[in-house]
């Protein structure tokens, strides 16, 4: 495809076809106290059974670590070898996020019948810790389970009867309990959103609450406080038959639907109550934080006008550099007992994968940790990782021509207490030099520490986390 040497962005979509293990070569210092994995998942294929894939949530997932250890640090990637892996591999792919080769009808009624779909494990999306092993996550009924060293092990299965379904590839982990929060749709009548909770530990879940819904949400995420689980189930719907029976990819089976509105289906945690809010039509991938105040929950979400953002994602469109729309940061009040939605003046920031320091998950927190752009940059990707304090309404922004970061994750330093005491890490592509690198910015001044290249040029990720090594600190 000549076309991909004129982007800006070719680089990160070329997709990588080797695995290696190499030490990195800093340039500046790392802090002495990071020590750990930082594992980053996205896809890192863009070529399934001898064709190109079309969109960017349908390539083929991999993972990417950099292990920090008192004598130096190392990458390393490995592609998550599940059962959809293989068949791309053999030249018959699965059915994905916007790709649907022919199914028999056993196939199909698989989803309603059966507790083994034949549906995609390309856990391409996200990785958790379930019951002391390291899974990956897509938004389907399959994950799969990895090793210390990034290979693949096999499925990751719950020890319960909740029924599979489609899944946000986000559960929420509650700092104070350890406990992991999310929702299933259930697409065999009756349908509804299962609730669930995971205790630390275990493999079986607790079903809090089932809440009925006639047509599921297109959800990427959920949302939590101490007290309740909020679903934002933005007007992007579906009808639970089409999902199985229609010769249709996943994501051609919604509709946009701005006349509902989002409906905040709002679950008491601990006696399994529902109550449901109506608020404005937005469309949101990623929930910033939540937390109670009083009676009310307050919500934060990088939230767009409609679900463009979706077709702007197809490998084709990316490929002309016309650039992404971008997400702007929302405050939504919720008051369940008077079935209220506010919206809350914040600075309306232009981001998205935002994080926060996870010690303050379901609390209020001070800072938040994006991407972004501004229209001014003219740029393909967001080309910004940003710094927004909610207090004082300050952003900074580290940017550098030509690279383009992922999402940051934030490192507290062992002892400290401040949101911003402790560095940022962030996986950059350089489009320029064709190679990625390794960011770690100082949290609390937003100036780089040091840099790492690596040894190709990563396609572009989607969610990473950092583990702690040794001793609890």
């Amino acid at each position: 495809m000549p076309i991909l040497s004129r982007s800006e962005i070719a680089c990160g979509l070329r997709g990588i076809d080797h695995e290696t293990d190499v030490p990195l070569t800093w340039s500046g210092s790392p802090p002495e106290w990071l020590v750990g994995d930082y594992v980053h998942n996205g896809p890192g294929r863009f070529v399934a059974g001898g064709r190109q894939v079309s969109h960017l949530f349908d390539g083929l997932g991999m993972l990417n670590r950099v292990r920090f250890a008192p004598g130096g640090a190392t990458y390393r990637n490995r592609f998550l070898r599940g059962r959809s892996w293989r068949h791309a591999e053999q030249g018959r792919p699965d059915r994905g996020f916007s790709f649907d080769p022919p199914r028999s009808l056993l196939a199909k009624l698989s989803i309603l019948v059966t507790k083994d779909p034949e549906v995609t494990d390309n856990c391409l999306v996200n990785t958790v810790e379930y019951a002391g092993r390291q899974v990956a996550l897509t938004e389907t009924a399959w994950h799969l389970a990895y090793d210390d060293e990034l290979n693949t092990t096999g499925h990751f299965r719950f020890n319960d009867d909740l029924w599979p379904g489609m899944t946000p590839a986000h559960p929420v982990r509650d700092p104070s309990t350890g406990e992991c929060l999310n929702v299933v749709f259930k697409l065999k009548p009756p349908n509804g959103y299962q609730v669930w909770s995971l205790a630390p530990g275990t493999d079986r879940r607790r079903l809090i609450a089932m809440v009925p819904v006639r047509h599921p949400s297109y959800l990427h995420s959920i949302a939590a406080t101490p007290t309740r689980i909020v679903i934002p189930a933005w007007p992007l719907v579906g009808t639970p038959l089409h999902f199985a029976l229609r010769d249709r990819p996943f994501i051609h089976n919604f509709r946009w639907e701005p006349q509902r509105g989002t409906l905040f289906h709002v679950v008491d945690r601990a006696s399994g109550a529902i109550r449901t809010v109506q608020g404005p039509p937005w469309f949101a991938f990623h929930p910033v934080n939540a937390f109670d105040r009083g009676d009310e929950i307050v919500l934060d979400c990088c939230v767009y006008s409609d679900p463009a953002i979706i077709k702007h994602l197809s490998l084709s469109r990316m490929i002309r550099g016309n650039g992404l729309p971008s997400g702007h940061l929302r405050r939504f009040v919720l008051d369940p007992a008077r079935d209220h939605c506010a919206e809350e003046p914040i600075p309306g920031l232009a981001c998205e994968f935002p994080r926060i320091d996870e010690r303050v998950v379901m609390r209020s927190n001070r800072l938040i940790y994006a991407i972004g752009e501004e229209p001014t940059d003219r740029t393909a990707l967001p080309g910004r990782l940003r710094r927004l304090d909610l207090v004082s309404r300050q952003v900074r922004d580290w940017q550098q021509a030509g690279s383009y970061p992922n999402e940051p994750i934030f490192v507290p330093r062992p002892g400290g207490s401040a949101e911003d005491d402790g560095v940022i890490l962030s996986l950059v592509l350089d489009a320029r030099r064709r190679r990625s690198y390794l960011l770690i910015l100082d949290a609390a001044n937003w100036t780089e520490c040091a840099r790492a290249d690596l040894p190709h040029a990563l396609p572009l990720l989607f969610h990473g986390r950092f583990c702690p090594l040794g001793p609890p600190r």
